[in-house]
């Protein structure tokens, strides 16, 4: 069995899951939503244009090309040695091994500046390093790059939590090992240790400017050393000191050694060794929980209650008696978890949804005319392709806006943005079949910049910005839209403002359980309550039918990962899907406004 530096990773973060990747890799990729190819290709596509980054900014700090020590035949799929190949048995994959070795050994022997993705084998360990640099003593430094805006603890700093602590422990592990192995593998062929170890990330505060400007991007910290940093708590300065260690070699040995014993134990065996709270129901991960059971009550405390009640045979809500529902209470009488579950048997008891008409009306009545239905289309990547964009910000780029007048009457605005360019442009579109269409319809395609679709959005408000309720279904991510717009933006920061302090959110109704109904499924996702107060409507027949999807699609469309034949298409499914989720919020409210009387 070879040992890896994910499954080292995995094993001390939770050892069961190492024990899946060796046993049970299909249960593991689905642990890790890598179920598919598709999931596999966009996970590492986001960690390769990060790597991409940092190979560029280490190629003009050296003055150097990097040396690809990556086997020949080696996709750039499976470039990443977490990327199961290791695992899978095939005849050809000791062979791909040996050679990736021997071409970083020959690279350490004529000791070439800049490695890329250098090998080590030692002791059925191995490790596939990201970069490793020659410096001025003639040995390597050691380079981990992370996909990540952040690597080390929360600390307070001002009040605030800021990630100033020590580096967070997944990442000690990860260097730890690799040092480790590559020590080893190094010494074993008369060559020096390493140099100095660092780990690379992005800098979230960095707002692109052209061109992009690889120092400001990224971030370095050494690690296996301690640092100090002063933080202001209780209006003192405090000095912190972080340990940043590495684990030495000898707890990793026995670590190795002891994974070594235990990973190819019995599911039986293993679990006598690591008891893990609520494996028992873990086989649902990834899944919708059992509605009616305990392994399905939203906002459930820690699993070891829910665990310890399916020891004992408890399952279905119903089952429960006083003393078990008190340990679902939080801090606050009955909590989320214990709340659910009063709702949930007095909701069976009397054989019809609870419904809070008083409530209900005073939410809706406090709104004002015309009504602002929105929605947000966004794309999040590591490395910004948008100016006036930070690294995994959420940018804007399509948006769908059903304005409701009190008579009744509809309008639908929809904006999407298609391509980059310098100069504006924006052109009308009509949707043939649009199952959804309204009076009136008014969707553009928008070419030029973020803020030019921010631009298009106000514009399709207009005058009515001071008068209106703005309607979303999750209010926290569409007013850190607006937020970050604000603050990036000087000239619209004032209505971007005003949208906030003028939004409800749909949501609320349902979770705070004014409208309480078993058929949602303890949910009060959109998506949930729609079928049941709209049955009519549905997300099904729809090309695009998720968030995650959409935003992919955008992605794709704005960094050219899409032909032209696709991208029409393409265009007319995500207009479609955005206007829906807007359109599923008006109805929502028809639908809510008929529960009571006015």
């Amino acid at each position: 069995m070879l040992i890896t530096k994910s499954l080292f990773v995995d094993y001390r973060q939770f050892p069961k899951l190492a024990r899946w990747k060796i046993n049970n890799l299909a249960t593991y990729r689905k642990i890790k939503k890598t179920e598919t190819h598709e999931q596999q290709h966009d996970i590492i596509a986001l960690w390769s244009s990060v790597e991409a980054a940092v190979q560029q900014y280490l190629e003009m700090q050296h003055n150097q090309q990097a040396i690809n020590l990556s086997p020949d035949d080696d996709h750039w799929q499976q470039r990443k040695e977490n990327s199961y190949w290791l695992y899978e048995k095939k005849e050809n994959n000791k062979d791909r091994l040996k050679k990736t070795i021997n071409n970083t050994l020959r690279a350490l022997q004529e000791k070439r500046p800049l490695l890329y993705q250098p090998s080590f084998l030692w002791n059925g360990c191995f490790v596939r390093a990201d970069f490793m640099v020659l410096n001025t003593q003639w040995r390597y430094d050691l380079i981990e790059v992370k996909a990540k805006s952040g690597i080390r603890k929360n600390v307070s700093d001002h009040g605030q939590k800021k990630k100033l602590g020590a580096v967070e422990s997944l990442f000690i592990d990860d260097v730890s090992f690799q040092s480790y192995v590559i020590d080893h593998a190094l010494q074993e062929d008369e060559l020096p240790p390493l140099g100095n170890k660092y780990i690379y990330y992005l800098n979230k505060e960095y707002c692109k400017q052209w061109p992009l400007d690889m120092e400001k991007l990224l971030r370095r910290e050494q690690v296996d050393i301690a640092t100090t940093v002063t933080v202001v708590q209780k209006s003192k300065e405090v000095e912190k000191i972080r340990e940043d260690y590495l684990l030495d070699h000898e707890t990793i040995a026995w670590i190795v050694q002891t994974m070594k014993k235990e990973l190819p134990l019995s599911s039986d065996q293993f679990a006598l060794i690591h008891p893990f709270p609520g494996n028992k129901y873990l086989e649902y991960f990834g899944e919708e929980k059992p509605f009616g059971t305990i392994m399905g009550i939203p906002g459930s405390p820690k699993s070891s209650v829910v665990a310890a009640l399916y020891e004992e045979g408890v399952h279905d809500i119903q089952s429960l008696n006083d003393e078990q529902i008190k340990q679902f209470y939080g801090n606050s009488w009955p909590g989320s978890a214990g709340k659910f579950i009063y709702y949930y048997l007095d909701c069976i008891q009397k054989g019809q949804p609870l419904i809070n008409r008083d409530a209900i009306k005073k939410e809706l009545g406090a709104l004002t005319f015309p009504l602002c239905f929105y929605d947000y289309e966004s794309v999040s990547v590591p490395v910004p392709f948008m100016e006036k964009t930070y690294p995994y910000q959420q940018v804007v780029v399509q948006y769908s806006l059903h304005k409701y007048y009190q008579d009744g009457r509809m309008e639908h605005f929809g904006g999407i943005l298609w391509g980059l360019a310098t100069d504006k442009k924006v052109e009308k579109i009509t949707i043939a079949e649009n199952p959804n269409r309204v009076a009136y319809e008014s969707e553009k395609i928008i070419y030029g910049s973020y803020k030019d679709l921010l631009d298009e959005f106000l514009n399709d408000i207009g005058e009515d910005i001071a008068n209106s309720s703005f309607i979303v279904r999750h209010q926290w991510f569409e007013n850190a839209r607006n937020k970050e717009a604000a603050i990036l933006f000087d000239d619209i920061a004032d209505s971007y403002l005003t949208i906030n302090e003028q939004t409800f959110d749909l949501k609320e109704i349902f979770s705070k359980r004014y409208y309480f109904d078993l058929a949602c499924k303890g949910s009060s996702s959109i998506k949930k309550v729609l079928p049941v107060l709209v049955p009519h409507m549905s997300y099904d027949n729809l090309a695009i039918s998720k968030g995650d999807a959409a935003m992919k699609a955008l992605a794709h469309i704005l960094q050219w990962k899409t032909s032209s034949e696709e991208k029409q298409q393409t265009l007319i499914d995500l207009l479609l899907y955005c206007g829906q989720d807007s359109l599923a919020m008006v109805r929502i409210y028809e639908a809510l406004k008929k529960t009571i009387i006015f």
